[in-house]
């Protein structure tokens, strides 16, 4: 992977850290909303029924007739529970425990709001807490105040439970007394429960509401990181291809004059650091001249483009090869001495005859070449280095 595709995918992966944030906080507060407007309503429930209790307290009960839905409270054993008024209707005192359990299951048939009193000491069975209660309770034993949860019911829907704690004010021990309980004393609790379906359904579809506006941000934002990161290749594009046509020689690809003489420099500049020898090869295509004449410029450049491919498959990738006139080339070979010439020569020379052998062309490609060492511990100027080869060639025999 090319170093600009590592920071472009390093953008977008930051681009999406940084929309994914967002969606995170407002997740967060989405589900604080959700639990606060549950809190609030349970809260209000709960208070309506502390109010509730708290007035028929402090009225010492509230009197009733008795009927099928009424009976007398037989946990309420108090001499003036029962009366009976002069016309002869039957009365019963309903305290507010009573009171609360006959509102709730008002609520409970109306909107589903189910309301329990319960206590770890409960007078009737009615009033045992279930498991979800009785740990409520034994954390209120610890100070807290009030415990919720967002649950699902057997049959599959949400419903949020609230419970706080009920204390035992003044009014409450006319029934309490006997329990040992004093104002002050936590009795027990209240839980309500009430269906949350439509609560966690606005909040589902706020986020997704969220989602997808974070969403098309997030598409835009790679959409302009692609283009900023495609505009900034095509720029490099065009600064290589400027670069190439000032260094590289447009017909063959290899380095130009101008580009042999600055890749050459830094390479004699490394040679120096690492104290490496170099040799400098000038080679000339044989009879070229003579050879276009005959077979025409068409024929010349494919030699030239000929020449150009046995340099490459000749020499490493870290030589420097160039074009330096019409059929001229230079190579210079690193970390290489006199004393691997020869070998380079029959390297040369095996990689020609292969190409002749392979081509149809009615002409063979023949090469001469001069050579010059480059020595760090007696530099001498590249301009002398490819003059010293260039007045070589006719020392060395031809390829």
């Amino acid at each position: 992977m090319s170093k600009e595709n590592q920071i472009a995918l390093i953008a977008c992966l930051v681009w999406t850290v940084i929309v994914a944030m967002p969606f995170g906080l407002v997740k967060k507060s989405e589900k604080e909303q959700m639990r606060d407007i549950a809190l609030s309503q349970a809260r209000g429930f709960f208070q309506q029924v502390v109010d509730t209790r708290t007035w028929n307290a402090r009225h010492g009960g509230v009197y009733v007739e008795v009927n099928e839905e009424t009976e007398p409270n037989p946990y309420l054993d108090i001499p003036d529970r029962d009366l009976v008024t002069t016309d002869g209707r039957r009365l019963t005192l309903i305290n507010p425990a009573y009171m609360t359990r006959q509102i709730s299951q008002i609520g409970e048939k109306r909107d589903q709001i189910r309301t329990h009193i319960t206590s770890l000491k409960p007078l009737r069975s009615r009033n045992v807490p279930d498991p979800w209660e009785e740990k409520a309770l034994k954390i209120f034993e610890g100070g807290q105040k009030e415990y919720w949860e967002y649950l699902t019911d057997d049959q599959g829907r949400n419903i949020f439970r609230y419970m706080s704690v009920l204390m035992v004010e003044e009014e409450c021990l006319r029934c309490h007394a006997e329990q040992k309980y004093k104002s002050g004393d936590v009795r027990g609790g209240i839980s309500i429960s009430f269906p949350a379906d439509d609560i966690i359904s606005a909040s589902i579809s706020d986020l997704g509401l969220v989602k997808i506006s974070l969403g098309i941000t997030w598409l835009l934002g790679l959409g302009i990181i692609g283009i900023v990161f495609y505009g900034y290749r095509l720029k490099q594009e065009h600064v290589q291809q400027l670069e190439n046509l000032t260094i590289k020689d447009e017909f063959t690809g290899l380095y130009n004059r101008l580009g042999f003489m600055t890749m050459a420099r830094q390479q004699i500049k490394y040679a120096d650091r690492n104290m490496q020898k170099a040799m400098l090869l000038f080679i000339g295509i044989d009879d070229f001249k003579q050879l276009v004449e005959i077979h025409g410029q068409e024929a010349g450049d494919a030699l030239l483009v000929r020449m150009a491919g046995i340099l490459r498959s000749t020499f490493r990738e870290f030589d420097v090869i160039a074009r330096l006139k019409r059929d001229q080339f230079v190579v210079l070979a690193m970390d290489s001495s006199l004393g691997e010439l020869k070998a380079i020569r029959e390297r040369l020379k095996k990689m020609v005859l292969e190409d002749n052998e392979a081509t149809e062309a009615p002409y063979e490609l023949s090469v001469s070449f001069g050579s010059a060492e480059y020595d760090p511990e007696d530099p001498q100027e590249l301009e002398l280095l490819i003059l010293e080869a260039d007045e070589g060639m006719d020392l060395v025999p031809d390829v």
